[in-house]
């Protein structure tokens, strides 16, 4: 139907494409998790043995952050040094941003 293409402040371009299609409905489930533990150590414990663990991203990539922020402050606003240190960040923001979603 449509297409749409955009480009985020890493620089990397992403194309939404928006079709038309029939979807088969799904069987319900009967299965009941439930959590049964919140820990710093592990994220959560379900009743089924499932453990996710807590993932310790933020803190390593906040420290890769801070350098490329100075380095930025630093430049002249518009020039190309500036957009190049102004790249760098966003990428970082970027990977910070992926770790959330997986």
């Amino acid at each position: 139907m449509n297409a749409n293409i955009r480009r985020n402040p890493s620089g990397k371009y992403f194309v939404s494409l928006g079709t038309v299609i029939e979807v088969a409905e799904l069987s319900k489930s009967n299965s009941v998790v439930g959590v049964l533990d919140l820990e710093t150590i592990n994220i959560a414990i379900l009743s089924d043995g499932t453990i996710y663990s807590n993932p310790k991203f933020f803190r390593t990539l906040e420290e890769k952050l801070v350098k490329p922020q100075q380095t930025m402050s630093r430049r002249t606003i518009g020039g190309a040094n500036w957009y190049k240190a102004k790249r760098k960040v966003a990428r970082i923001h970027e990977r910070i941003t992926n770790a959330r979603n997986i």
